[in-house]
């Protein structure tokens, strides 16, 4: 499974909750006038898994994309350290 499938999988799964959570709780105070117990419990759960998904995800990506440019800032500063004992090095043999 590659990374887009499990994205789709994983967005589909927390978009279905989220909606049959939603249409139970309507469905039930329809028939009943009233939410029950059970009913509202799903209800949260539902949307407890879809929230966890989403701000999960976004967590996630953030944290990648924050370490990642720390790297690339930590590479870029000794690279150039590297080139600048080269380049004093240079000079000092020419002398």
């Amino acid at each position: 499974m590659t990374a887009n499938q499990k994205d789709v999988t994983q967005y589909s799964c927390a978009v279905f909750s989220l909606v049959a959570g939603i249409a139970l709780c309507y469905i039930n105070f329809l028939m009943q006038g009233d939410v029950t117990n059970g009913v509202l419990g799903m209800t949260g759960m539902c949307m407890s898994f879809s929230g966890g998904v989403f701000g999960f995800s976004i967590w996630v990506r953030g944290k990648v994309t924050e370490v990642k440019d720390y790297v690339e800032a930590r590479l870029n500063k000794y690279n150039n350290d590297y080139e600048n004992d080269d380049n004093k090095q240079s000079g000092k043999a020419a002398d």
